[in-house]
């Protein structure tokens, strides 16, 4: 399972919030319940055998800690982070 250009684009401009939902992320030391934001999308220029389709990632920062992690794939963003949704 993999971001397409218009999921991850989407999750970009509605600058998606979320919560860490794993008690530890590999290669990040913030602990569970810690606000994140999506703030932007790439292409990871690799193609998706299934679908043919560019594979895509977002950009998530953590801004109260000052991380910015780059290019999450789907798969780990759907096993790491819970999606919250913010009155505007």
């Amino acid at each position: 399972m993999e971001f397409t250009k218009v999921e991850a684009k989407k999750k970009a401009e509605d600058r998606q919030w979320l919560l860490i939902r794993k008690e530890w992320i590999e290669d990040i030391e913030l602990p569970k319940g810690t606000w994140g934001q999506v703030v932007g999308a790439g292409d990871l220029g690799r193609i998706d055998p299934t679908t043919n389709q560019d594979i895509w990632g977002v950009h998530v920062r953590f801004p109260a800690e000052g991380v910015l992690i780059l290019d999450v794939g789907k798969d780990r963003y759907v096993e790491s982070f819970e999606e919250i949704a913010v009155d505007r």
